[in-house]
């Protein structure tokens, strides 16, 4: 199931249902985790690197860390 796709099924079952809000912070701080390691990973971030892309991994990482 894509990322998507995933988060479209929360947001349907958070329509139907009281979702527990535990259940949210665990489907941002998976996917957020997730995308901090590819940022990291694929694109290889350096100490040279312009500081926006330095930036954005280690916001995501952060925001990983809250959920």
């Amino acid at each position: 199931m894509s990322e998507l796709a995933s988060l479209r099924k929360l947001i349907e079952e958070a329509g139907e249902r009281m979702v527990d809000l535990g259940d949210v912070h665990r489907w941002f701080g998976v996917h957020l985790n997730n995308e901090a390691w590819k940022v990291i990973d694929d694109e290889a971030i350096s100490p040279d690197d312009q500081q926006r892309r330095r930036e954005e991994a280690l916001y995501r990482a952060y925001a990983s860390v809250y959920h």
